[in-house]
């Protein structure tokens, strides 16, 4: 377990809901990777993210919604800036995105 924090620190985090729609291979990264654009609503629009999640097929990632922490600074990963980070757990097998229920859209906040 990590250290502890508390609620406030929590709190200074932006996590909503995103949906891809689009998703590059991305060979200049160092480790294996996707160049995604996830839609997050219209306030927020489309931001970048460079994403290990290889153990996914993009035709399988294309269209799907994911949990994702929008306000970390930008990040450049190789030649590409990296503009969220998209949240999953680390597995044996790789990463597993979060899922989302039914009903959950595009710039919908993650409490």
């Amino acid at each position: 377990m990590k250290e502890r924090t508390d609620y406030e620190t929590f709190q200074k985090l932006d996590i909503r809901i995103g949906r891809i729609i689009s998703v590059d291979s991305f060979p200049e990264a160092r480790k294996p990777a996707y160049k995604l654009k996830i839609y997050f609503g219209d306030d927020i629009g489309i931001l970048n993210s460079s994403a290990q999640i290889t153990n996914y097929k993009p035709e399988d990632l294309l269209g799907r919604l994911v949990v994702a922490v929008v306000n970390f600074p930008p990040k450049r990963v190789a030649n590409f800036i990296s503009q969220v980070l998209v949240l999953g757990s680390i597995t044996k097998d790789g990463v597993k995105l979060l899922s989302v229920d039914e009903g959950a859209v595009p710039g919908d906040y993650v409490a």
